[in-house]
């Protein structure tokens, strides 16, 4: 996590220069996970790493097969996400993109619901992730968990 959301785009993990860059939380999003909802970004790599295989959640038998999402915090806790649908919007997205003013998760994942593409599950009411990552023409794919049952 960054200053800002350029920063890791362009350097590794370790802050050193990279054309690959890091997968990273938004910088406005808390560290912990703790906020309803929390952006993480990665490049959709050519060689197949990173955030690469997030399109295949625009197909329905991809997000069947691969519903559940981990998280590891530093302090040893793992959050399991199940998976609720996969966006394919622009980067100036606010509905997609807030991060704050919106405490009611429940509402936001039916917000996220109503953008998908594919919807995989119905709105909780636990936190949710969104990995984002570019695809051609400067549009995003944004893949959100969230982390209770429906």
């Amino acid at each position: 996590q960054g200053p800002d959301n350029a920063t890791y785009l362009k350097k590794d993990a370790y802050g050193a220069d990279s054309t690959s860059g890091a997968i990273f939380i938004n910088f406005a999003n808390n560290a912990d996970m703790s906020d309803p909802k929390t952006i993480i970004f990665g490049h959709s790599m050519k060689d197949g790493t990173m955030f690469h295989d997030l399109h295949k959640y625009e197909k329905d038998d991809w997000g069947k097969t691969h519903s559940t999402a981990y998280i590891y915090l530093d302090n040893g806790e793992k959050i399991a996400y199940h998976l609720l649908c996969c966006i394919t919007t622009t980067a100036d997205d606010k509905e997609i993109y807030m991060t704050s003013g919106r405490e009611d998760t429940k509402a936001t994942a039916e917000i996220l619901l109503k953008k998908a593409d594919v919807a995989y599950s119905d709105a909780g009411t636990g936190n949710i992730i969104c990995l984002s990552t570019c695809i051609k023409d400067l549009r995003r794919c944004v893949v959100a968990f969230q982390a209770d049952a429906p």
